[in-house]
């Protein structure tokens, strides 16, 4: 669903910042809320300037004690792991070109707990968004869980059922007979890369009402390497079932837009938005515009996200390539020279880029004026 990609990784290696967080919530207290975006700009500075170790060593550890348990003495030791790992992983995404940044914060209403929503970002895998959860412990912040929206569950829930799957003797059954050892199954399958038994051993499961939202959300994402057809099956599914929810919208963009049901897409990017005040979205809204030859309304979208993240060179691209389709030339000079006072693209890069993709613009008496 990326329709510009091609063109705009001309430019791919370039650095860009998308910060926009959002004040959605007034209700935090003062000192509260600046704690809360101390912990913020602490946890992102580590995962782009540091070691991704920030994540681990601020988890609140009264909530690992409850799993040092007698029944499972190794579950403590896999969930403690598992913590580190995704705090390295964040790190390694961003060292490979994804972006992580900080967008939003609010206050559970029912259970009092903090939270700080961030947005990891690529051109190659799209969106995706992690919800932190946080408490204080003492008198400083500590982390509680992370909610990931493409599992559709907390990253806790994930890290238990990988850890009873794999430690599961059940798993080298070739027939487990019960839907709890079936599901156990599938882990085992899923982990070792074997999507078709994965899918066929989870959509054994008798009670689908056994099925998680996550369990559901992983899935459709096994279908997806597995049948296009199971593919469909499982999403209509999940539709039907959470209409509203805002990891099942995010899951359903790509969903829709395979289908060519543009409606729903746009419904869907409404919905995260409307759950994570995340206006970096008009930039996926500008490519579905784009892509229906909507030229004037992905102009719109574009204008936004380069007004809103001003050093975001693939948004100031995507413009470009918009005023080029619009032949709206004059207006692509000042933003030619932005690339290059705010972004560091020399003239002659530009003018290569334009060149060879841009054709009308590089014909056009604006662009020769500008390059003379």
């Amino acid at each position: 669903m990326r329709f510009l990609y091609v063109l705009l990784a001309f430019f791919s290696t370039a650095l860009i910042s998308t910060t926009n967080a959002h004040n959605s919530v007034a209700l935090i207290q003062k000192d509260t809320l600046q704690d809360l975006l101390d912990f913020a700009d602490k946890l992102n500075s580590d995962y782009i300037n540091g070691d991704g170790s920030f994540f681990y060593k601020n988890f609140n550890t009264e909530k690992l004690r409850e799993f040092d348990t007698n029944e499972d003495p190794s579950l403590g030791r896999s969930v403690r792991e598992g913590l580190k790992a995704i705090g390295k992983r964040i790190h390694n995404d961003i060292e490979s070109g994804s972006y992580y940044d900080f967008i939003n914060y609010y206050e559970d209403n029912d259970d009092g707990s903090l939270h700080l929503i961030f947005r990891i970002f690529s051109e190659e895998t799209g969106i995706n968004y992690h919800d932190y959860s946080l408490r204080y412990q003492n008198n400083k912040l500590q982390i509680e869980d992370i909610y990931i929206y493409l599992t559709g569950e907390s990253y806790l829930t994930t890290l238990i059922q990988i850890h009873q799957a794999t430690n599961s003797k059940a798993t080298n059954s070739k027939k487990p007979k019960t839907d709890a050892l079936k599901i156990n199954s599938f882990f085992k399958l899923y982990q070792n890369g074997n999507y078709k038994l994965a899918y066929l051993m989870l959509n054994s499961v008798k009670d689908r009402e056994k099925l998680s939202r996550g369990l559901l959300i992983l899935k459709a994402q096994v279908a997806l390497k597995y049948s296009e057809d199971s593919y469909i099956e499982t999403m209509e599914y999940l539709l039907k079932k959470y209409p509203n929810d805002p990891s099942i919208a995010l899951m359903s963009v790509d969903y829709y837009y395979t289908k060519k049901d543009f409606n729903a897409v746009f419904k869907a990017l409404d919905i995260l938005e409307e759950t994570t005040g995340d206006d970096f979205l008009n930039y996926n809204r500008g490519n579905f515009a784009f892509e229906l030859e909507e030229y004037d309304l992905a102009l719109e979208y574009f204008q936004k996200v380069v007004k809103e993240y001003a050093t975001f060179i693939t948004g100031k691209l995507a413009l470009l390539i918009t005023y080029d389709k619009l032949e709206q030339y004059e207006v692509c000079i000042p933003l030619l020279d932005d690339l290059i006072n705010t972004n560091g693209i020399t003239k002659n890069d530009l003018d290569a880029y334009v060149s060879t993709e841009l054709i009308s613009l590089s014909k056009s008496a604006p662009y020769k004026k500008w390059k003379s």
